[in-house]
């Protein structure tokens, strides 16, 4: 009794270190196929403990898809032998659908013989290291990204040395210097002798101050041309090591700029007029019994109402009085309001022109208050004539109205999409085409992805982004719609930019081209018939020259000799046995034909739908049966379970590939045969695996589905089991084709249309 209580802690305060260590152990026993988890496994796929059955598929379906095959393989390879103990790394989405990653090692137990009978493993769930490493490396990322891709010079200096310690592609081509005289330089040697001491002498408030003109520093490039540097310092560890990350603003232009303006009013002058902008100022500050009397207009302000400089004296009133006289009440409220509030404000409207034409200006102002004591002392403003603008976007807009009439073209199909691949707009066609496809209504500022099956989001965003990039595509797609409409779509993809070649987004142009398509797929058909009609008439001329001429030659030569009577008794039993031998021959060439004819001949055996396990195990159970107990089956038809086909025919497929897997495995070896099933867009795919001989496809690679074509010769055979097999699967609108070396087994890949 107190062994088994101290049995019952010990199993206790093992399954307490799985929960802690988010641990599961897991074991299968491979000729029977049972499986044993531990708590922490089914708690790692989301489940209690025994709340689903512990199995192969129920451990595979949870894989994360684009990690399957990965597993699958490293599974078979331990099974195999080619590893016998393995440590990976996969993702899974358990029972809620939450991605975990997952750190797993198995190991494979054999008999002395080299047989697998168990697989033993465990799982952790490393989920939450992971997000953190791939939260750092994406934060280490940003940060790489916007240091080494600033338009603007940025580097790491170290605080106490003043040494660069890292430099961006913006600072080389600025300044001059190559990387890694960068690298062996300081501060120090960016700057001019008299700027030196003042950089020496600074603290670290005036070093980084931007509201301090100690925030500019004169810079030295490497050619000696100097230039005013505006620093932004932020403190941070690099490499272990106190630094201040440096982005120096190169504002030299800028400073030059502002010196000019400040030396001559005529450069504003002539830019107002050349931009054709006015500027205005009303003292506020002035009392009486007019209080605006102050009021300046610059010379192009006169001239945007037709006057010349200084002809008339500008007040508010008198801006009023030029206002159009359908707009005066809106802008005398926002002028009146501005003004009385002393607030800023902007307007829209028309005037009249000194010559009586209508002109359209936009008024911006804005209130100058005394720092001290907040009083409101003028209002400036300037004043754009946006005329031809206005104008220009009038006739804009009758254009958009001639688009639209385009747009809604009953035959065609539009949606245009943002840089982020956001829908814009669309036309009629196009929303009642996705109302009929997938049942959902296309929505302004929803994002087109939302609308592709998630099979393909990944495959058409990166489709539609080298697309905004630049790249046009052109393709043809059949839609099966909600209600089991079929349709072909001609989709266009194009680059819409702007006029200086900058990507706005792109334009989806769809046109259904279903008449047309059947047409071209009726017509492929009867090609492919065609083609496939000459194969087989060649295939029966090869066979009747082949195979039956010598059978009835050798019947002819007997029956000859038969007649004459110098043929003594011996040679006529001889002869008799030699035509016995020749009619079987004859007879057997007759039936295959017969057995292909059947084949060729249209399907009218009705349709099932055929679970794929059951029929596997059928032919398992009937191999067995026979004595072939050295074969293992492992099977994965999780993702598609069943198929609608005629079964006679497809066990005849699975039946013919397996027997030729045990009649051509490897000598004192376990046979493994993996039957996987897979949905690739359109297609449902079979793959078929054997660890037996393989087959030279260098030498066989045109031969290898040939009537009567054999690759080994230490087994009986005819050489009918390909050649029927691919008969069988074209016969069902399948293709089949095979992988194989020396000595590495074979894979059939065998699709077939949903």
């Amino acid at each position: 009794m107190q062994t088994q209580n101290v049995s019952n802690d010990l199993e206790n305060l093992l399954k307490d270190a799985e929960k802690l260590a988010h641990l599961g152990s897991w074991k299968v026993m491979l000729q029977s196929q049972e499986t044993k988890w531990s708590d922490e496994v089914y708690r790692i796929f989301g489940y209690q403990p025994y709340e689903i059955e512990p199995s192969y598929i129920n451990f595979m379906q949870h894989i994360h898809p684009e990690d399957l095959e990965y597993v699958r393989q490293i599974t078979a390879d331990a099974i195999s032998g080619k590893s016998e103990k393995s440590k990976f790394n996969y993702r899974i989405l358990d029972a809620q659908n939450s991605l975990k990653y997952i750190y797993s090692e198995i190991m494979v137990i054999r008999t002395k013989d080299g047989c697998p009978i168990n697989l033993t493993g465990f799982i952790i769930d490393n989920t939450e290291q992971k997000i953190n490493e791939l939260k750092l490396q994406e934060s280490e990322k940003r940060y790489r990204h916007l240091f080494d891709n600033n338009p603007m010079p940025m580097w790491v200096t170290d605080k106490t040395t003043k040494r660069y310690l890292n430099v961006n592609q913006a600072a080389i081509r600025h300044y001059g210097y190559s990387r890694e005289e960068f690298l062996n330089m300081s501060a120090l040697d960016l700057r001019p002798e008299e700027e030196k001491i003042r950089f020496l002498t600074a603290t670290p408030q005036q070093f980084t101050s931007l509201n301090n003109k100690n925030g500019e520093w004169v810079h030295q490039k490497k050619d000696g041309t100097r230039v005013i540097a505006e620093i932004y310092a932020e403190d941070i560890v690099f490499n272990g090591r106190e630094a201040w990350v440096i982005l120096a603003n190169d504002i030299t232009e800028k400073q030059m700029a502002y010196r000019k303006l400040e030396r001559s009013e005529s450069h504003l002058l002539a830019s107002q007029r050349i931009g054709n902008i006015g500027s205005w100022e009303i003292n506020l500050s002035q009392t009486g019994p007019e209080p605006y009397a102050q009021t300046y207009w610059s010379d192009q302000t006169f001239r945007l109402f037709g006057y010349a400089p200084g002809e008339i004296t500008p007040s508010p009133n008198f801006f009023l009085s030029r206002v159009h006289p359908d707009d005066l009440e809106r802008v005398t409220i926002a002028t009146t309001e501005a003004v009385s509030t002393q607030s800023s404000y902007s307007s829209k409207h028309r005037i009249i022109h000194k010559d009586g034409t209508v002109r359209y200006i936009e008024n911006i102002a804005e209130t100058i208050k005394d720092k001290t004591t907040g009083q409101s002392l003028k209002m400036i403003g300037v004043v754009y004539d946006i005329t031809d603008q206005t104008l220009a976007n009038t006739a804009l807009k009758q254009s958009e109205a001639n688009l639209k009439s385009i747009f809604e073209n009953p035959d065609i199909s539009y949606v245009l999409l943002d840089n982020e691949l956001k829908i814009i707009s669309f036309n009629t066609l196009a929303n009642d085409g996705f109302l009929s496809e997938i049942g959902l209504e296309l929505l302004p500022g929803s994002s087109f992805i939302d609308y592709i099956p998630k099979e393909r989001k990944k495959e058409v965003y990166e489709t539609y982004a080298a697309v905004v990039a630049g790249k046009s595509i052109s393709y043809e797609r059949h839609f099966v719609g909600v209600k089991g409409s079929k349709t072909w779509n001609a989709i266009q993809l194009s680059p819409v930019k702007d006029e200086m070649g900058n990507p706005l987004g792109m334009i989806f142009v769809g046109t259904n081209i279903t008449e047309k398509k059947l047409a071209q797929i009726e017509h492929e058909k009867l090609v492919m018939d065609i083609i496939q009609r000459n194969k087989d008439l060649e295939q029966f001329t090869y066979i009747v020259s082949h195979n039956l001429r010598g059978p009835v030659a050798n019947i002819l030569g007997a029956s000859n000799l038969l007649r004459e009577e110098t043929v003594d008794e011996s040679d006529k039993q001889f002869l008799m046995d030699g035509l016995d031998t020749s009619v079987k021959k004859l007879d057997g060439v007759i039936h295959d034909l017969n057995n292909i004819l059947k084949v060729r001949q249209a399907l009218e055996t009705a349709k099932e739908e055929v679970c794929l396990a059951t029929l596997v195990n059928e032919i398992q159970s009937g191999i067995w049966a026979s004595g072939s107990e050295y074969v293992q089956f492992l099977t994965d038809f999780s993702e598609c379970e069943s198929i609608a086909t005629v079964k006679s025919y497809l066990h005849s497929i699975f039946y013919n590939l397996i027997t030729n897997s045990i009649k051509y495995r490897k000598p004192n070896e376990c046979t493994i045969i993996e039957i996987s099933s897979h949905t690739c867009g359109e297609k449902i795919r079979i793959v078929y695996k054997d660890n037996g001989i393989g087959i030279d496809m260098a030498q066989y690679q045109n031969e290898v589905f040939g009537l009567y074509k054999r690759f080994h010769n230490h087994v009986d055979g005819k050489g009918m089991g390909l050649f029927m097999v691919k008969t069988q699967v074209e016969t069902l609108g399948g293709k089949i084709q095979l992988n194989s070396t020396v000595n590495n087994g074979c894979e059939f890949i065998i699709d077939f249309k949903k």
